[in-house]
């Protein structure tokens, strides 16, 4: 993307966003500079391990560096916890990809990177909504209770001994309740983890890693049949086969992602 394009794009975006800016010039260039920080943050997701391995993922093929195929953009922004994500907030955020010949062509990664700002931009809302509702006192803090709702009205099913441990995790300064900025960061955990515990995610990996003979990343259909039958649940190739081609599509694609993050990191 040339430096004249970037400057529409992040103008646009403004707007998107109700930071209005002036008009274009009759060359396309914005009479007046992008925000520093707004350019600031859609690099930085453009520069995310996380974001870069979902990118990669999706591309048609994958890794190939074609871009991410625009019917595949939902299920890349729910890879990134960006759960249903809403058609209508899609076609928004292309719309602000003003220099693109075509609305079919592929994301390439700082595009991606804008459509995720947008939806940043719009679950950072809700969520502060969401947590001033349950915030009836206006103490600017839940306590537990509260947090466990919050996670429900989220998307996030999370058991009691799981929460316990985020909790004690964030809760720094041992108040017993999490502000906005800490509800934040369990949201990242949550999603980091697949919500489970630490020492759950930690024997997964290890398990994953023992039977990944190949070191590729992923579990072929013997290599899960393999971590299957250690489980105790003994199961043929072709049994695990179709586990993976019907059932683990999307756990599959995110367990890659995290492996991918991991590599990255």
């Amino acid at each position: 993307m040339d430096d004249n394009n970037a400057s529409i794009l992040l103008v646009a975006v403004l707007n998107r966003c109700g930071h209005p800016t002036e008009d274009l010039d009759e060359d396309g260039s914005p009479r007046s500079k992008p925000d520093p920080t707004l350019q600031k943050e859609v690099r930085e997701i453009a520069r995310n391990a996380k974001v870069q391995a979902t990118h990669a993922s999706m591309e048609y093929p994958p890794n190939s560096g074609n871009g991410l195929p625009i019917d595949r953009l939902p299920r890349a922004l729910e890879a990134l916890s960006y759960l249903s994500p809403d058609p209508k907030r899609i076609e928004d955020s292309l719309l602000t990809l003003l220099y693109r010949s075509s609305m079919d062509q592929p994301l390439a990664l700082d595009e991606f990177a804008v459509v995720i700002h947008h939806f940043e931009v719009h679950r950072a809302q809700q969520i502060k909504a969401q947590f001033e509702q349950l915030d009836e006192d206006s103490s600017g803090s839940i306590d537990k209770s509260e947090l466990r709702r919050l996670l429900w009205d989220t998307g996030y099913s999370v058991n009691r001994e799981t929460l316990d441990e985020i909790f004690e995790e964030v809760d720094r300064d041992r108040s017993g309740t999490v502000e906005l900025k800490e509800f934040e960061l369990v949201l990242k955990i949550v999603y980091d983890r697949f919500g489970f515990s630490r020492s759950e995610v930690k024997a997964f990996y290890t398990l994953f890693d023992r039977y990944d003979a190949d070191l590729s990343g992923e579990l072929s259909a013997d290599e899960l049949a393999g971590a299957l039958g250690w489980c105790g649940h003994p199961t043929s190739i072709a049994e695990a086969r179709d586990i993976i081609e019907r059932y683990l599509e999307k756990a599959f694609e995110r367990v890659l992602r995290a492996k991918a993050k991991r590599r990255l990191g």
